[in-house]
């Protein structure tokens, strides 16, 4: 190491003296960005938590205003007489005055079709989803939230409530009033906080049902399903 500095000129020996007097400052920089890094990490994730939170509460508050136009719904004597014809003025009524449900629809105590109005509801009863939401306000008497539904022309998510022979808690439901909550409304509702940035919103049982970016593999898993 002697015959080194030796042979080396006074240029480069204070070159070498700068270096080791600079040392402990890049280490200090090195460390000061890696922590700016982690802050920047955090920051991220803190705001993602706070976007999903946001997301949570939309999604909730929309689903839970259209349940209580279910509550409204399933105490009119008109749907609890279980007649076709009363039951679908009802429906209409109610539907013109919701134009973000892509239809509305009430079953007996059998899970038979009384009256519906918009996208025919029988189309879904082969799916488990819809089944389940249904079977949940009729054997339960607690409201029912499906996963989305597809049709050719649109996605739907249906809302299910228990509707009974009286205003009471308790009690058999006599049959169930749903509605079917256009996916595409909900997105919109949901995803205009990203303001440009990815979003996705998942509802029930993990399945996504809106997603909003310009990345093709976005596109390509919405209807798809999250592991949990």
């Amino acid at each position: 190491m002697t015959d080194l500095l030796r042979r080396l000129s006074i240029k480069n020996r204070l070159v070498l003296f700068a270096g080791a007097c600079l040392l402990p400052l890049l280490v200090v920089t090195l460390v000061i960005l890696s922590e700016t890094a982690d802050a920047g990490r955090e920051q991220v994730l803190d705001a993602q938590a706070a976007t999903a939170e946001v997301a949570a509460s939309v999604i909730s508050a929309t689903i839970a205003d259209n349940q209580k136009v279910l509550q409204e719904l399933a105490s009119i004597d008109r749907l609890r007489r279980m007649e076709t014809e009363p039951a679908k003025e009802a429906l209409d009524q109610f539907s013109r005055a919701h134009p973000n449900l892509y239809g509305l629809f009430l079953l007996s105590d059998t899970g038979q079709l009384v009256a519906s109005t918009g996208l025919d509801p029988n189309q879904f009863r082969a799916n488990v989803p819809f089944s389940d939401a249904v079977d949940r306000s009729l054997k339960l008497g607690e409201p029912g939230v499906s996963t989305a539904l597809t049709t050719p022309d649109a996605r739907v998510i249906a809302l299910t409530m228990p509707v009974r022979a009286k205003d009471q808690a308790e009690g058999e439901p006599i049959g169930v009033v749903g509605s079917l909550l256009s996916v595409e409304r909900l997105g919109a509702a949901v995803l205009p906080i990203a303001r440009g940035d990815t979003l996705i919103a998942v509802v029930a049982d993990g399945q996504i049902v809106a997603a909003q970016g310009k990345d093709p593999a976005v596109e390509a898993i919405i209807g798809s399903s999250v592991s949990p």
